[in-house]
């Protein structure tokens, strides 16, 4: 039944296997490191796994961990570089072979503090969860999605060859090689949560002011993210860019950048948050000499040739697809692009990722049973015993699933094109390998979007009901929601027992 957990061991083994799928990496010195690194890690993987009771036992975290952290960080520098020089060595108009980028080295060193900074965010949020381990995770599982063949119809595979960023069809179909398809995904993945400090600082103070109120009255201030007012030029700049979409004039080499009101609209309202995808967005553009030299028509007096119409679309779709990951406001409707790419990535990249009640205890499997443009279905395995039933917890995490697919794929304009059914089921496991159904979530093409309990035998629509009406009480259990797990568990005990 089960093929590939989705895990580092697993995914760090496919990536070396694959190595020369890899297009992306040109310079021998850099593709010989990453090697290295790459074997080190995989072997740090198994001592990792040996010292996991201890972890659990004792709470501490130990040196295979710690190093596990220091290749990951060499890794995230070596990879965000080459990117950038396989991006720029794609381009004729930039010939030069010195092509470091210059601004890196902040970006870099942002990285490292924004990583050691975690543990404080961890108390933030009973929520929070790793984010520094987590991008790097986020880009082997994108690489892995898109280079290995999870559908049986070689037309409807998604791959670095069907992934579509055109916001027009007025440029060619293979305008963009795979290698910068490639590095356009590396950068995404690894920088798409560097502005999460920035949007966590609310609940920071709320949780220093809590504190100190303890003492009575005191002058201490709010540490605040003030925008100064010459810093608002660029900030505008920014939503305008990755709002825009590519026009052309009518048998011309005249291509125009025209601004989208329903980006720019959904992405002002996350700006006014700090959403964290658009903070990235802020940082990478204010520090990467790379996207400085962005290029943009900002009237019809203003038009761009080809080249710079391709450059604008390779940039705009990195931004776009970073400040777009975490805003629900923003539907999908095809799976071939990265904007829906990263999305998934980002939900389904929970292995060794714990919240902070659960920072000790062992990771739920999670298994890809197809990723192509005709269905999209994934798995999650949880371990089952008399012992631990499935809790509360369970229920939520399932919930904040249905919640969020259900507004991704929701009705909107030109959503009735969508063309692909979408299924996600939690699925548990005891010692004898044996699996059963809980739930299972379906979001049918065309269709409305429903939820079964297999061991219950409901398949009746009015579980949606239920369980939106959990959602919209901010999951608080209620005695109806107590009697449903009460009723799977009897199920599973029965199940189990025979």
């Amino acid at each position: 039944m089960v093929k590939n957990y989705l895990n580092d061991e697993f995914l760090i083994g496919y990536f070396i296997n694959n190595f020369k799928k890899a297009k992306f990496l040109k310079r021998d010195s850099v593709k010989n490191q990453i090697k290295v690194n790459l074997k080190e890690l995989l072997e740090n993987e198994k001592k990792i796994e040996e010292s996991l009771v201890k972890t659990a036992e004792q709470g501490f975290i130990p040196k295979s961990q710690q190093r596990k952290v220091e290749i990951i960080h060499e890794l995230w520098d070596l990879f965000i570089k080459e990117a950038i020089y396989c991006l720029r060595d794609q381009d004729l108009e930039d010939p030069n072979k010195f092509k470091q980028d210059f601004g890196i080295i902040e970006i870099k060193e942002y990285f490292e503090k924004f990583s050691k900074f975690e543990e404080i965010l961890y108390g933030t949020d009973r929520y929070y969860r790793d984010h520094s381990l987590h991008v790097i995770r986020v880009f082997f599982l994108g690489f892995y999605l898109l280079s290995s063949k999870l559908s049986d119809e070689s037309d409807f595979e998604i791959n670095f060859e069907s992934i579509e960023i055109r916001s027009s069809k007025c440029l060619k179909r293979n305008f963009i090689s795979i290698d910068e398809m490639q590095a356009i995904w590396t950068i995404i993945a690894l920088a798409h949560d560097l502005g999460y400090p920035i949007e966590m600082i609310e609940k920071i103070n709320k949780k220093i002011t809590g504190l100190i109120k303890y003492y009575g009255p005191s002058g201490i201030e709010e540490f605040k993210y003030h925008l100064p007012l010459q810093n608002q030029f660029l900030n505008d700049f920014i939503l305008k860019f990755i709002s825009s979409k590519l026009t052309q004039k009518e048998k011309e080499d005249e291509y125009y950048t025209v601004i989208q009101n329903k980006y720019y609209l959904k992405f002002a309202k996350a700006f006014e948050n700090f959403s964290h995808g658009i903070m990235s967005c802020i940082l990478l553009m204010k520090h990467l000499v790379y996207f400085k030299e962005s290029d943009y028509s900002h009237s019809r007096l203003n038009f761009l040739v080809e080249r710079d119409a391709i450059q604008f679309l390779i940039r705009r779709t990195i931004l776009r697809s970073i400040a777009s990951h975490d805003n629900q406001d923003i539907y999908h409707i095809f799976p071939n692009n990265f904007l829906f790419l990263l999305v998934f990535c980002d939900d389904l990249q929970e292995w060794d990722r714990p919240r902070i009640t659960h920072r000790f205890q062992p990771s739920d499997n999670i298994i890809v049973k197809s990723f192509n443009l005709k269905e999209i279905f994934f798995e999650k395995h949880i371990k089952f015993s008399e012992k631990s039933n499935i809790d509360e917890d369970v229920l939520k995490s399932f919930a904040r699933s249905v919640k969020k697919y259900i507004k991704l794929f929701r009705s909107g304009p030109d959503s009735e094109s969508r063309p692909f059914d979408f299924k996600y089921s939690i699925l548990v496991k005891n010692d004898a390998e044996e699996f059963e159904k809980i739930f299972v979530f379906e979001y049918p093409t065309q269709k409305l979007p429903k939820i079964e309990i297999p061991s219950l035998n409901n398949t009746h629509q009015e579980l949606i009901g239920i369980f939106l009406d959990f959602i919209q009480k901010d999951y608080k259990i209620n005695d109806e929601i107590e009697h449903l797990l009460h009723l799977i568990n009897k199920e599973l005990q029965k199940k189990f027992k025979k």
